[in-house]
């Protein structure tokens, strides 16, 4: 169905918090007793973006179920860490958008706790090295 919006806009209803160099935010995804370690492009409460080296690109198809392990350092607080279920929904050259459906219930977002605050935290890091820049 054409409703009049390109394949590649962006739908998504939730802001998406760019992750630069610096953030101690680590990823991991865990396939078929697997892990690999991903570099985050950006993350969000209902979804996250991951850049997989090339050399195992191939074994992220769109559909693909898989772990999303994230791991968050602080220096003031104990470490974060977070499993959750995610499904590919997107891989160009090893760029994967990866989506949380499990945050969904009744319409509504309900990430699960942690998972929050790792976004929460990596939103005010973004946003004092926004003001920071200035």
């Amino acid at each position: 169905m054409n409703d009049g919006v390109s394949p590649t806009t962006n739908r998504r209803e939730v802001f998406r918090v760019p992750v630069y160099q610096g953030m101690k935010v680590s990823c991991l995804l865990l396939l078929s007793g697997q892990s690999h370690v991903v570099k985050v492009m950006n993350i969000g409460l209902t979804g996250i973006s991951v850049r997989v080296p090339h050399s195992v690109s191939r074994a992220f198809p769109a559909g693909t179920s898989l772990q999303v392990h994230l791991h968050l350092k602080r220096s003031r607080q104990h470490d974060l860490s977070v499993v959750v279920d995610g499904i590919v929904r997107r891989n160009s050259d090893g760029n994967l958008g990866i989506a949380m459906p499990l945050h969904r219930k009744n319409n509504e977002i309900h990430p699960p706790d942690v998972y929050r605050l790792v976004v929460m935290e990596l939103q005010r890091d973004f946003n004092h090295r926004r003001r920071s820049a200035f």
